[in-house]
């Protein structure tokens, strides 16, 4: 039951109403935090995130301005521009600039007694920015030789950060090899590198975009040969010829000769029979070769001549010096063709002992017969590796036909063919023009029975033309003759100078 006051309290209600007078709203108070835009779970290392906006709401939902708010980073990222209170609308939380490294960056909004908003960015990398070397580089291996550790390149974008999926290629310089290249989740590229076979720098170059990369490596060898012009003039590119030659036997033969002292003066025009040759006074590591271009006999016919013709005076007698002459009327015709390197490295062979030596070491049989054949283990031993299992049973088969710088001192022509120490230069043509002539194992085996120190990866990938011994001098060539008498060793020189003549043999 009503007591009378509350009777009266009503009553003046209900006329309070009837005259119309408003009930008082409770005033807005702020109940919750929430995003207005999309909160970003990725972004871009070092760059900033995606906009971020948020409102402060009130009991009725409507956004409040003028709350108070706090805006922290960690996790090595920025913020910029934060605001310290609610706009009246969507506020931005400021500029907020990742982490450069690749990480997990959280932004933490708060406002007194409200429930936290808390963002957490993973970094991911930016756009490509660098191509390096990581690892691989630089190493060193003998000639033809696959290098122990890959190289490894890397793709970062500015701040160094890895970026996956990048696709790097390779090109080498100095004759090398490389494998496919793979890249990896981890923006690395891994390759292996086969060197060149000659001494010459190898780089290895990788590409990315417009980013590059170089690796180096270094052909090992303990052999030097250094070769010498004089005489008649050659052009650049026959002076090159020359010495691209002579880094192609310092791969292939790697083992250190004794230094040899001249002492006093030697002379050379004496000691090696030509009038063009100086007199010196050096210490020679491993062999010094004198090369000239003198007229021989007109184009065509005899394209040149070479040999020993100082030889140490120990057991081994490795050469010392020697000459090389070519016909100039001839050069500028094989330089066109692209035979002059592979005529110049097969009279290089001779002055280092192929051929000339084989008769004089007593590793030549049956000289002057149809059955001559060169009795080296190991040269036998890659012939028959190299499919002349028939072939080269226990010796290789030399040449019986061509004049006297022709037979028994080259391989048998109807036998290996384009060989390069074959009598007769008929490189392999491809488009009108002569590709290097191949390098056997049975040729670089060789250089070992006569006493040198090699490097079987030095040569070519070749395979004996047929699988059986064909008839001496059954094959039609184009020259008779293009090689002069092979010159043999004339003296001996001990280490400090003494020069002593060798009996004819």
């Amino acid at each position: 039951m009503a007591t009378r006051a509350t009777r009266a309290l009503m009553v003046l209600a209900l006329f309070a109403a009837a005259c119309g007078e408003p009930t008082r709203p409770d005033p807005p108070r702020a109940t919750a935090l929430a995003l207005t835009s999309a909160a970003p779970t990725t972004g871009t290392a070092g760059l900033p995130a995606t906009a971020i906006t948020f409102v402060v709401k009130d009991q009725n939902g409507a956004p409040m301005g003028g709350v108070p708010v706090t805006i922290t980073v960690s996790g090595g990222s920025t913020l910029s521009g934060a605001p310290t209170q609610t706009a009246s609308g969507p506020t931005s939380v400021g500029t907020w600039t990742l982490e450069p490294v690749i990480g997990a960056d959280t932004l933490t909004i708060t406002s007194p007694s409200l429930a936290p908003i808390t963002i957490v960015v993973q970094s991911v990398a930016g756009a490509a920015a660098k191509l390096a070397v990581v690892s691989g580089s630089p190493q060193s291996a003998p000639a033809g030789r696959t290098l122990t550790q890959p190289i490894v390149f890397s793709l970062t974008d500015q701040f160094g950060n890895l970026v996956p999926g990048g696709t790097v290629t390779v090109t080498t310089a100095g004759g090398g090899t490389t494998s496919a290249v793979t890249t990896d989740a981890q923006g690395r590229a891994t390759t292996t590198w086969t060197l060149g076979k000659s001494v010459v720098p190898q780089t290895l170059t990788g590409t990315s975009g417009t980013f590059t990369a170089t690796a180096t490596a270094t052909v090992q060898t303990s052999y030097k040969v250094e070769v010498r012009f004089f005489g008649p003039s050659m052009t650049a590119g026959q002076r090159a010829a020359f010495n691209a030659a002579a880094a192609r036997l310092m791969g292939m033969i790697t083992g250190d000769l004794g230094n040899v002292t001249t002492g006093g003066d030697l002379n050379l025009a004496e000691a090696c029979a030509n009038a063009g040759l100086p007199t010196v006074n050096e210490i020679v590591d491993d062999v010094v070769i004198y090369a000239s271009a003198p007229d021989l006999d007109g184009p065509g016919g005899l394209l040149g001549q070479a040999g020993p013709c100082l030889v140490r005076s120990d057991a081994a007698e490795l050469p010392v010096y020697g000459t090389m002459e070519f016909d100039s009327a001839d050069l500028a015709r094989m330089e066109a063709d692209g035979t002059l390197t592979s005529v110049i490295l097969h009279e290089m062979m001779h002055v280092v002992g192929i051929g000339v030596y084989w008769d004089y070491k007593g590793l030549l049989a049956d000289k002057d017969l149809a059955t001559v054949r060169f009795t080296g283990a190991m040269a036998a031993q890659q012939c028959r590796a190299e499919g002349g299992i028939s072939i080269c049973v226990d010796a290789v088969p030399v040449e019986d036909g061509g004049g006297d710088g022709t037979r028994n001192s080259h391989w048998r022509e109807s036998t290996f063919d384009t060989e390069i120490m074959t009598g007769w230069e008929n490189s392999p043509i491809v488009n009108g023009r002569a590709l290097p002539a191949p390098i056997s194992r049975m040729t670089v085996g060789s250089l070992a029975d006569i006493g040198y120190v090699i490097n079987l990866d030095a040569a070519d990938t070749w395979r004996i033309p047929g699988t059986a011994l064909r008839a001496a001098g059954g094959r039609a060539v184009s020259r008779t003759v293009w090689e002069g008498p092979l010159k043999k060793p004339r003296k001996r020189i001990s280490p400090t100078g003494t020069v002593t003549p060798i009996a004819p043999r």
